[in-house]
């Protein structure tokens, strides 16, 4: 699998919305391989996650917030995973962190 590229998370409302950039051709990797994105609340252990639902060749989608409340710390990751081999991934790429405001 190919390194991700140029990846983000921010906060917009209720969700968070990933980019990154495509990259296919610069490693091993396809248009069609999914992503994985996950959002973790460490305050309260809640996590929202998705897991093939987007292809690479997007390069965005959003993930609802899990359950947070005011004051509680948001941790942003992403990794693709390969269309036609499951057990083939990149390596999980941190994002970023937000506390969440009123």
């Amino acid at each position: 699998m190919s390194r991700i590229s140029g990846a983000t998370a921010i906060k917009e409302g209720d969700n968070i919305k990933f980019t990154w950039n495509e990259m296919v051709g610069s490693g091993i990797g396809t248009a069609d391989d999914k992503v994985a994105l996950l959002v973790y609340n460490v305050t309260n252990g809640e996590i929202s996650y998705s897991m093939g639902e987007v292809p690479r060749s997007a390069k965005t989608a959003n993930l609802a917030i899990p359950y947070s409340e005011t004051g509680d710390k948001l941790l942003f990751y992403l990794f693709f995973q390969s269309a036609s081999d499951p057990t083939l991934v990149s390596t999980s790429q941190y994002l970023g962190t937000v506390t969440v405001a009123e």
